[in-house]
């Protein structure tokens, strides 16, 4: 089932995917897949289809997301001719990119969806909408298996590119991004949502705000209205003063979320994670600690970007998950967070199952953090999670006493420094990762042992050997997956545990 998950982590990422012949391009005969070109995927159709066809190729589709809130649609610069790709593909940011049986492929994003062109006598295509590729770990007719360069480069946003004019198409009718959240309590008749207006002229409102925040436009949010069953000031107007009154409505509201309050959010939040990410190390809390309140800081910063605001809710356990640590490490780290000032702990949480947090303030009402340099693409994941597994520790073996697993994690956070920066001095990685000389060291010693770097005295180099291979042979692959598999099993005797007690509760009270 490794294609399947392939699938669904390209499908959390942005894109929409289909499924090809094993060691062909093509799709399986029968197959329909030009529905997707104008529709986002949702995962439940992705793990059905590829479930079926696992085994096989995978195709990766551009000029439509699977994301649509997102706003951002691949497209890929596909070189035919090697020599072009040499010289084409260093031009364009830095991005996910690959070296194909003729060329390469340059993975990017845009704002809008980008027309497919050939410039053939250049030595290359432009493949967004109508077109798709063959995305990694696919297997060419030639026998290659096609690998990114660099799983830590994140996909870049690039509107524009110095060598090729970009052609842009207008976002199809038929795609349609998920409705917010206050969209569906409203439409839905949450009493709840509605008892918080005073008038049904404002639940009108509220929910032509939220859809036009959206990317609605008028016409869609009428049909909306009309077939909706809430509470409505609107519907009560006779036929021939809606529209004029829903005129109104919809220009007061544009003009008072011209730039709404979502995606400024987003963009607030995306600039402290890309800060965040510049950071060395120690510098998020101290050199010992730092590696680990950075992992968790991270996953606090995409907790609220999930959330899309500066405060949310947590639990121990998500972000353990979310951050590669224990539950204790991941609550003894927050609270190092809190106390270098990087987030706030609310007293306040939700049925006593997750923390509230809130990224913190400075008394002047900012954030503590500066215009960051390096730009991380939120849908990008940086790393599998059979390659984070490598370098991870299991539980002690109660036999023998060891401790089972792989090289640990800060071995990992070298090899990943090491990804990024390529052949270096130990200087180099000292200052990327926040560690001491002598613990790069013996993070190098470790990487060596294995096969996976080549020291010389001077220069840290990597060698053929990748993670995968590390894994087996340490017999660490699939650890993310079993632990995953462990802590939702838990959540689900915890959830039953919950709900007996409530029904419990519920009997005591009625009596």
């Amino acid at each position: 089932m490794a294609l399947l998950e392939t699938a669904l982590a390209y499908n959390r990422a942005g894109y929409n995917v289909i499924p090809l012949i094993p060691n062909d391009k093509t799709p399986p005969g029968g197959f329909g897949f030009k529905w997707w070109y104008t529709r986002p995927q949702s995962a439940a159709w992705v793990e059905r289809t590829f479930t079926k066809y696992d085994g096989g190729n995978i195709g990766v589709l551009g000029g439509v997301t699977s994301t649509p809130g997102g706003r951002l649609y691949p497209y890929y610069l596909d070189f035919d001719d090697k020599g072009a790709y040499g010289e084409l593909a260093p031009e364009c940011p830095a991005t996910r990119r690959y070296e194909t049986f003729r060329g390469g492929h340059v993975w990017l994003f845009a704002h809008a969806p980008v027309r497919t062109h050939a410039y053939k006598r250049h030595g290359f295509e432009v493949r967004g909408v109508g077109a798709y590729v063959m995305g990694p770990p696919s297997v060419h007719p030639s026998g290659l298996r096609y690998k990114f360069t660099d799983e830590l480069v994140p996909v870049a946003v690039a509107d524009e590119l110095d060598f090729v004019t970009l052609e842009f198409d207008s976002i199809p009718e038929t795609y349609t991004p998920n409705l917010p959240r206050l969209a569906q309590r409203i439409l839905r008749s949450d009493e709840k949502t509605l008892a918080g207006y005073a008038t049904r002229s404002e639940i009108d409102a509220a929910l032509v705000m939220a859809l036009l925040n959206s990317g609605r436009d008028l016409a869609a949010i009428k049909a909306l209205m009309d077939v909706a069953t809430y509470p409505s000031h609107y519907r009560d107007l006779p036929e021939a003063r809606r529209f004029g009154w829903l005129l109104g409505c919809y220009e007061k509201c544009k003009a008072a979320g011209n730039r709404p309050e979502w995606e400024q959010t987003q963009l607030e939040l995306a600039a402290i994670r890309a800060f965040v990410v510049a950071l060395p190390a120690k510098m998020v809390s101290t050199v010992r600690t730092g590696v680990t309140d950075k992992k968790t800081l991270l996953a606090h910063i995409t907790t609220a970007q999930r959330a899309g605001k500066l405060d949310y809710q947590l639990s121990a356990r998500d972000g353990a998950e979310l951050a590669q640590v224990k539950p204790d490490t991941f609550a003894v780290a927050s609270n190092r967070l809190t106390f270098h000032g990087w987030i706030i702990r609310r007293e306040s949480a939700v049925a006593t199952c997750a923390q509230r947090f809130e990224l913190a303030r400075d008394s002047f009402g900012t954030l503590p953090y500066t215009a960051g340099t390096v730009w991380e693409c939120p849908v990008c994941v940086p790393r599998s999670d059979d390659a984070a597994g490598v370098f991870e520790f299991g539980r002690r073996d109660k036999s023998t006493g060891l401790r089972r697993g792989g090289l640990g994690r800060g071995p990992g956070e070298t090899w990943a420094a090491l990804e990024r920066l390529g052949p270096c001095a130990l200087d180099e990685l000292q200052e990327a990762t926040g560690f001491t000389r002598r613990t790069i060291r013996r993070h190098v010693m470790k990487l060596e042992s294995l096969g996976l770097v080549d020291f010389d005295g001077e220069t840290v180099n990597r060698t053929a050997l990748d993670v995968q291979d590390a894994g087996t042979i340490l017999g660490t692959l699939g650890i993310a997956d079993r632990r995953r598999a462990r802590h939702e099993k838990q959540r689900a005797a915890y959830r039953a545990r919950f709900d007996s007690g409530a029904r419990v509760y519920k009997r005591k009270v009625g009596k």
